[in-house]
């Protein structure tokens, strides 16, 4: 089963608008776009968990569609522009690591900002159930089991 959770990790990812996510999560035609993919993918009740550093504190969870889309308002409110590349996706079993590169411009000042995050998916008979997006690329591989 863990090479079909990257072919719809894959999918997911592809049918996302990570060119620019914070006019997608802006304009409304493409957030409803966004919420369509989404329940196509995911279970009703996902969690999404914003992981950051283990200096910012305990993750932060958000629940169901409302959710998602909560996440990333939240997320993308400080950025002119936001876009998340995949340079790889790592199968773990009934998870899928997925290795980006993120670059944008902050709504303030327009200073450009690029860094590197990893999002870890849990699948289950094929449903997305759970999402976490971590700053700390060690830390997603240690949550999906791939590092120590």
């Amino acid at each position: 089963m863990s090479a079909e959770n990257v072919q719809l990790a894959t999918r997911l990812m592809s049918s996302l608008p990570l060119g620019d996510l914070a006019a997608a999560i802006r304009d409304p035609a493409q957030r409803e776009a966004m919420a369509a993919t989404w329940t196509s993918f995911a279970d009703p009740e996902i969690e999404v968990v914003r992981v950051g550093p283990a200096y910012t504190g305990e993750p932060i969870t958000y629940r169901g569609l409302d959710g998602f889309l909560e996440f990333w308002t939240d997320w993308l409110e400080p950025w002119q522009t936001f876009r998340i590349e995949t340079e790889e996706l790592l199968d773990a079993g009934d998870k899928v690591v997925m290795l980006a590169r993120q670059t944008g411009r902050t709504e303030t000042g327009g200073a450009a900002v690029e860094g590197r995050g990893a999002a870890v998916m849990t699948f289950v008979d094929g449903t997305l159930t759970r999402i976490e997006f971590h700053l700390d690329r060690e830390r997603a591989l240690r949550a999906a089991g791939l590092a120590e």
